[in-house]
């Protein structure tokens, strides 16, 4: 089975494409408990060994509860999803659609099938950006895309590779409360300090939770706890100084620069992102 094209969306920010790169940091012939602590859309995880025993885990409860819906057993989810599409008439042409969906989604939680409407609402939005505001509420705009066939495939492969592992378990926590010394591998990849995107407005990550990250994988490292971690060194141009520095107690794959085609505002700016493990 293909091991690329690793998320069930085009979700910002997947590590699917790198796996080439660092697969070889993912040994298959030994046993860990893996915990991937911001599983985002999971195209990196479902890529992890089968035989480990994983956590996938992200503060984003609407998130990891979608991720459990759409991997359950139950056999109705691509009709689910088919239904809500023709109800709706959800195409990339028709932004009078999803914002009927935003408005039932936001106003009737817990009263059809959430976790379908939250997975198409993240299809259409505004380059796949999963935003609330203050009061729990979806607020991105549309983006011009819809859930077509190239995305129900990925759908059903990452079902497929999801079904094939071992022990899951799925958890919505935030770092700080979270004992990373009872895994033997940490998969992180938090959002990144210096980027521009939905996940980091309103301090919605902030040098401080860089450092408090930094320190905890530090203090893991030191009883022998095993750890992959995804960051820039530059963005845009601008150097990251806080992963330059810490970087340099450890290893590093270099995963180059990744800026072109994918911002606009970092046209001929250098964007470089690395892969830090121990």
């Amino acid at each position: 089975m293909s091991r690329d094209n690793g998320c069930h969306w085009n979700y910002t920010g997947s590590k699917a494409r790198f796996y080439d790169k660092i697969k070889h940091l993912l040994p298959e012939d030994e046993y860990h408990t893996c915990l991937d602590v911001f599983t985002g859309g999971n195209s990196l995880g479902s890529l992890l060994p089968d035989n480990w025993e994983l956590t996938f885990n992200d503060k984003c409860s609407e998130l990891i509860n979608s991720h459990k819906r759409l991997c359950s057993q139950r056999k109705d989810t691509l009709y689910v999803l088919d239904s809500l599409c023709e109800d709706y008439n959800l195409s990339k042409g028709n932004k009078e659609g999803y914002l009927e969906l935003v408005k039932d989604y936001n106003g009737c939680k817990g009263v059809f099938d959430t976790e379908c409407e939250f997975y198409l609402l993240a299809c259409h939005s505004f380059s796949n950006y999963i935003r609330f505001n203050d009061n729990g509420e979806w607020n991105m705009p549309f983006g011009k895309r819809t859930f077509n066939k190239n995305m129900r495939k990925k759908l059903i492969n990452w079902k497929e590779r999801i079904s094939k592992k071992g022990k899951i378990t799925w958890t919505s926590k935030d770092f700080r409360d979270i004992d990373f010394l009872e895994y033997s591998f940490l998969v992180i990849d938090s959002p990144y300090l210096m980027s521009v995107a939905a996940y980091n407005e309103k301090n919605g990550w902030t040098e401080q939770d860089s450092i408090d990250l930094l320190k905890k994988v530090d203090e893991y490292a030191s009883f022998g706890g095993k750890f992959i971690l995804f960051e820039e060194v530059m963005s845009n141009g601008k150097h990251n100084n806080i992963i330059s520095e810490w970087m340099n107690k450890y290893e590093h794959v270099s995963l180059g620069d990744n800026s072109k085609g994918c911002n606009y505002q970092r046209e001929d700016k250098v964007t470089l992102e690395v892969c830090i493990h121990n």
